[in-house]
């Protein structure tokens, strides 16, 4: 689902607010301050909250990677949203070899023989910044039509990339 919703994200676009970013931190805070209490009362702990059960809180609410990486990707989309415009496929080829081959080979058998960098990581930033790029280029092309409109409404190549999609994911290609 996360890359799912990253896609959404990029195909409508991200408008930068602090507004949202207090939003998604509180939602999170929410859910954190839910789970303890429930967690509480299913251990038949019905003290009342400690110390423990705050600092259980803060840990939950702010570790979320998702959360995390969605607020930066939201803090670039601005950037990004105006490069796109003006960027050919040729020129995201760096970008997108660092996110879909480079950081994604981090994740293989073979990741011990793979340069490592902080932030190179399939729960990353980096990751959903790639799947972000590639839903607004891909609106970008499907807006102008032409070919690329056809092949995103041809069922054959839909069901490859669909049928290629499962087969990755089924062999351990998930991240």
């Amino acid at each position: 689902c996360v890359p799912g919703f990253v896609f959404i994200s990029g195909w409508c676009g991200i408008k930068f607010s602090m507004g949202k970013v207090f939003r998604l931190y509180g939602i999170s805070l929410y859910c954190a301050v839910v789970f303890v209490i429930f967690d509480t009362i299913a251990n038949s702990s019905l003290e009342c909250f400690s110390h423990v059960d705050l600092l259980r809180i803060i840990k939950i609410a702010k570790g979320q990677w998702f959360l995390n990486a969605y607020v930066v990707v939201m803090c670039l989309a601005p950037m990004i949203n105006l490069a796109i415009e003006r960027m050919t496929i040729k020129e995201l080829n760096p970008l997108l070899l660092l996110v879909f081959v480079w950081s994604f080979a981090t994740t293989l058998p073979i990741s011990g023989i793979v340069p490592l960098s902080p932030g190179l990581t399939a729960y990353s930033f980096l990751t959903l910044l790639g799947i972000y790029v590639v839903a607004r280029f891909t609106r970008k092309l499907y807006d102008e039509g032409g070919e690329f409109h056809k092949v995103v409404h041809n069922k054959k190549v839909v069901l490859l990339i669909l049928g290629a999609s499962l087969v990755m994911a089924a062999i351990g290609f998930g991240d």
